[in-house]
């Protein structure tokens, strides 16, 4: 099964980059932070069942948020499974979300 992320017209900033340094990296591309942005993101989940999908996302360890536009989870109802879920959320905003993920 592929469950691969796939998303169109993505972009990545990353702001204050340091690759000059011998020093361990403490945060994603030894930068201040990055920035994601995706259009029509579609995710299968590992159950083989579900799928996550959005017209819009943005990550971005700049602001601390994961914005979300569009957002579905839907079954794929001719796979067996003991319980299906459908999920429309117009948006879907988190706020306060430490990125940097402290190496």
């Amino acid at each position: 099964m592929d469950n691969s992320l796939k998303a169109e017209n993505t972009k990545l900033i990353i702001k204050d980059i340091n690759w000059a340094t011998q020093q361990e990296w403490k945060t994603p591309f030894n930068a201040k932070g990055f920035e994601f942005e995706l259009e029509n993101v579609n995710f299968p989940l590992p159950d083989g069942v579900h799928t996550i999908s959005a017209t819009g996302v943005i990550v971005s360890s700049l602001e601390n948020k994961i914005d979300l536009k569009g957002v579905q989870l839907t079954p794929d109802r001719t796979k067996a499974s003991k319980a299906y879920y459908e999920v429309s959320l117009k948006d879907l905003r988190v706020g306060n979300v430490d990125l940097t993920m402290h190496l």
